[in-house]
């Protein structure tokens, strides 16, 4: 009953994961649902076979029928693995 820590409004969120090649995105991972907890939103990105490259995201959320979606929320830079 006394906690810290709020649940969560109930939306539906996905993020999105692309590098850029000048001007062009080049998709990396399509749209795929945002994992949730009672009290947090998390997803795992699985960057083992991904090649050194600066790579960015994007979120979607979805709420009460609106998206809205949120460019550039991450970037992070993928280096050789030695």
């Amino acid at each position: 009953a006394y906690t810290g820590q709020a649940p969560l409004e109930d939306i539906s969120a996905f993020y999105r994961v692309y590098v850029r090649e000048g001007t062009t995105e080049v998709l990396v991972q399509d749209w795929t649902p945002v994992n949730r907890t009672p009290n947090e939103y998390y997803f795992i990105f699985d960057m083992r076979d991904k090649i050194p490259n600066e790579y960015f995201v994007d979120i979607r959320v979805n709420t009460s029928g609106e998206k809205d979606i949120y460019k550039d929320t991450l970037q992070f830079q993928i280096v050789n693995k030695k």
